[in-house]
């Protein structure tokens, strides 16, 4: 049940592990947005929460992409989110809703949702079990980068796994609409 971007049928998926409240995520969601276009319908980006205890926004950021999904509009949500990491307050949330145009009643009402802090909380303990300590990490079909990367580096391992897995990384995936 968890939203993905790109194609849920790519061969290539790249876990991502993030707090939206870190800067280096930021900078990461960037490079992951030129990959989707890059790679189109050749992978597929998974986000998991792990705000760090530091980010002091950073689990209610997550919540708030939380909700935003229900509306539909996560990844625009999200994408805002990031572009406000450095100068994430309390009042963004609400803020952004609005911009995008989402209901504020219920965008508000799932905030207070025990449910959406529970997701984050299985997110962060999924990232624990895991031993990750720092944000961000990248897993490209399991395998682990740790670190903020440009988009060469992850492009090396996607295009990798694509040819192990016997695609052509230069052709036209027929999924890529």
């Amino acid at each position: 049940n968890r939203p993905m971007r790109g194609n849920p049928e790519a061969p290539v998926t790249l876990a991502v592990f993030c707090s939206y409240q870190s800067v280096h995520c930021a900078a990461t969601n960037l490079v992951l947005r030129e990959l989707l276009a890059r790679y189109a319908g050749w992978i597929a980006v998974v986000p998991f929460d792990f705000p760090m205890h530091y980010h002091r926004q950073g689990v209610q950021a997550a919540a708030a992409v939380h909700c935003a999904s229900q509306q539909d509009v996560p990844w625009a949500y999200a994408d805002g989110i990031y572009t406000r990491a450095k100068a994430l307050e309390a009042k963004t949330f609400s803020q952004l809703a609005s911009q995008q145009g989402l209901s504020q009643d219920a965008f508000n009402q799932c905030l207070d949702k025990p449910e959406v802090s529970n997701q984050v909380a299985a997110d962060t303990a999924v990232a624990r079990s895991l031993g990750l300590q720092n944000v961000p990490v990248v897993f490209v079909n399991g395998l682990y980068v740790k670190g903020p990367r440009n988009a060469e580096h992850y492009a090396m391992w996607i295009e990798q796994e694509l040819q192990r897995l016997g695609h052509d990384p230069a052709s036209a995936q027929v999924d890529a609409a």
